[in-house]
């Protein structure tokens, strides 16, 4: 599954990997929580750069685990040096806007499923969020859901540095246009990218 393919890639040290995603009640829900249970459950514990950075990891996830996120799926355990375990949740909309820790940001391979109970609900969580470096709508080209990104957009817009369309930010081109940023405390200054300028087959 490709979404989790980019929440585990480079043992999530990637600061674009998706940690966040916000879904529609809809009736493939949860199939979708199904599949991507499934994949993370096939992820291995990872060593990550540093054991301070594993550490962080870890301790992150322990606050998750007591803000009450339902946590859903793990990858496979290993005895590993500054390991990461994959680690995937669930949490309605209603208690992500109530926990705002929830927002924070964990560097390694874990995730957040925030769902949703209707348009009005998915735009009222994405209002409360701060900055952040890119956000993906991941749609169908239906009448329904180009209504739904029509109410997006102008929040986004305000939100992040890069907005994508049925993609994942792990797996863009760098190029010297990109502002990899967006509103503080995303970034600080717009008028640079913090991306290093690399050959796209090594990104």
């Amino acid at each position: 599954m490709a979404y989790i393919d980019s929440v585990a890639l480079g043992v999530g040290q990637f600061c674009t990997n998706p940690g966040l995603v916000f879904a529609l009640d809809w009736p493939d829900l949860e199939d979708f929580i199904d599949h991507a249970a499934t994949a993370i459950c096939k992820k291995e514990t990872q060593t990550m750069l540093t054991a301070g950075i594993a550490g962080a990891y870890k301790s992150g996830i322990e606050a998750r685990d007591a803000s009450g996120a339902q946590q859903i799926a793990t990858g496979v355990k290993g005895d590993v040096a500054s390991g990461a375990l994959p680690v995937l949740y669930r949490v309605s909309a209603e208690q992500f806007m109530a926990t705002p820790h929830l927002t924070d940001k964990i560097f390694g391979p874990t995730s957040v499923i925030v769902t949703c109970r209707d348009e009005d609900e998915l735009i009222a969580v994405t209002r409360t969020l701060e900055g952040q470096l890119t956000a993906t709508l991941l749609m169908e080209n239906d009448d329904a859901d180009i209504a739904i990104a029509r109410r997006l957009l102008p929040v986004l817009e305000r939100k992040v540095g890069r907005i994508l369309a049925n993609g994942f930010p792990t797996g863009v081109e760098v190029s010297y246009a990109m502002v990899h940023g967006g509103p503080f405390p995303a970034t600080s200054d717009s008028r640079s990218t913090s991306l290093a300028r690399l050959p796209s087959n090594d990104f």
